[in-house]
């Protein structure tokens, strides 16, 4: 990890998640925050990695409450185009992605996990995609 980063996110109240896996590289998130407010969260990939671009939701997140009902997923935005491509990052280069959950004010207060898929390409003769690639991040939502 790198202490400077964790310690700036921690006196933030962020959860600072270092994702090896797959290239995968941080993803920050609020430690806690009151209902109605939105959990901003970032995901850095570092290379070696290839991942889906174009008209693809290349990140996707969704939120489940204590008995692992989804209480909310990103939207998925219209796509208007057949668009795919992919983007390869080499060793040591870095890409940055986003999402943002604005919990309702009448989110019952509790621990929530926040779920997500990131497209990487696949390798040829793979299987099918899984359903989430990364790792299970907790919110704690306050009354």
């Amino acid at each position: 990890m790198f202490p400077n980063q964790v310690r700036r996110f921690r006196d933030h109240r962020c959860h600072a998640l270092s994702v090896r896996d797959a290239g995968l590289g941080h993803m920050w998130l609020p430690a806690s925050l009151p209902a109605g407010g939105t959990v901003h969260l970032t995901l850095t990939v570092t290379g070696p990695i290839d991942y889906e671009i174009g008209c693809v939701q290349t990140l996707h997140i969704w939120a489940e409450d204590n008995n692992h009902r989804q209480v909310w997923q990103q939207p998925v935005p219209a796509i208007q185009c057949m668009a795919l491509g992919h983007k390869l990052l080499n060793a040591g280069e870095t890409a940055t992605l986003t999402a943002d959950w604005p919990t309702s004010r009448y989110l019952a207060p509790g621990s929530y996990s926040i779920h997500g898929l990131f497209l990487t390409v696949l390798p040829m003769g793979a299987g099918m995609r899984v359903r989430e690639n990364l790792p299970l991040l907790t919110v704690q939502v306050l009354a």
